[in-house]
């Protein structure tokens, strides 16, 4: 009997040492696969956090793009508007020019002759007056006052009813945004 204990007792033994043994290498299949799953997990995270990084990047470095291209433009707009400024500040000077008269007068037969009224009358300021080298046209009664005005010459209707303005000053405010954009083209061409 002895005998047939001490065999079951080896056949348990050897069953407790199978079964250990199937179970430490399942164990180490398990822990095989979990590391596997880990690592896998472990590379969809980083890549996932690297596109998201890089997004991010994409993203600050578009903003800081917008920004300064937004600065450089109103930078520009403000030496635009100096310029414009100075140029109003110093419109005087144009006087001295040699073709000054004749582009005043030019203007100036230009405006009389668009002019739908009979009777006409020329602003002109005293520095221009003796520039000025006009005629009544045919079936108009033309007069001319002196005022206080830029570079330049205003014709009006007499009775102040339509008017057309040669006023240099005016002429360049009225037309300064597309003498900025024709600026900002020629500063881009070069």
């Amino acid at each position: 009997m002895e005998k047939l204990i001490s065999r079951i007792k080896e056949d348990v033994n050897g069953k407790i040492s199978s079964i250990l043994s199937e179970a430490k290498q399942a164990e180490q299949e398990i822990l095989d696969e979990a590391k596997k799953k880990a690592a896998s997990e472990t590379k969809k995270i980083l890549e996932r956090a690297r596109k998201k990084a890089e997004q991010e990047k994409q993203r600050i470095i578009a903003e800081a793009r917008l920004k300064a291209k937004k600065e450089k433009a109103a930078l520009i707009d403000r030496l635009l508007e100096q310029c414009i400024a100075s140029v109003l500040k110093d419109l005087n000077k144009i006087r001295k020019y040699k073709n000054y008269a004749k582009v005043l007068n030019k203007l100036t037969k230009q405006a009389i002759a668009e002019m739908p009224a009979h009777s006409i009358c020329v602003l002109v300021s005293e520095e221009d007056k003796d520039k000025l080298k006009l005629k009544a046209p045919k079936g108009k009664k033309l007069s001319v006052r002196v005022c206080k005005i830029g570079p330049g010459t205003i014709v009006e209707a007499a009775d102040k009813s339509v008017r057309i303005s040669n006023d240099f000053a005016e002429i360049i405010k009225e037309n300064k945004q597309a003498i900025k954009r024709e600026l900002m083209r020629k500063l881009y061409e070069k």
